[in-house]
């Protein structure tokens, strides 16, 4: 029975733009919510989005701040999961990064939405291991 399902959604490191599109998705459909319905349907299963140290090599964009898209996200009520270490978010030469995902958190909370945050090895220098550790530590914490 697929209405039963409970979708999932992990998205890691640069990954995480996946998860951004399915925000643009999100936006989309509500506006236009008779365009598909299946679309609208499988949306529904969705019941958690979780970011990973997300991070690209662009300049901007690596987290959506923009309040209409996350508007929608946010009516959609999908719990809501953002896992970063300093390797991303104390990046000084991506210094927007962190400026980015802390307007992110924070518009959301502002909208409603229960964002659990979570900052791994914050006490450890920024180092490209503990940007893949964050998989192992979130696999060990695992419910």
């Amino acid at each position: 029975n697929i209405e039963a399902t409970n979708l999932n959604l992990m998205g890691f490191s640069k990954g995480c733009a996946v998860l951004n599109q399915f925000l643009y998705e999100f936006h989309y459909y509500a506006e236009n919510p008779n365009d598909n319905i299946n679309i609208n349907n499988f949306i529904k299963l969705i019941k958690s989005m979780w970011w990973l140290d997300g991070g690209h090599n662009g300049s901007k964009n690596t987290w959506i701040t923009e309040h209409s898209i996350l508007r929608s996200f946010a009516k959609l009520k999908i719990n809501t999961y953002v896992h970063v270490t300093p390797y991303q978010v104390r990046d000084t030469h991506r210094p927007w990064i962190g400026l980015e995902e802390n307007n992110f958190n924070e518009i959301l909370q502002n909208m409603g939405v229960s964002v659990q945050r979570t900052l791994h090895f914050g006490d450890k220098t920024r180092s490209l291991s503990s940007h893949f550790n964050i998989l192992t530590d979130i696999g060990n914490n695992a419910e």
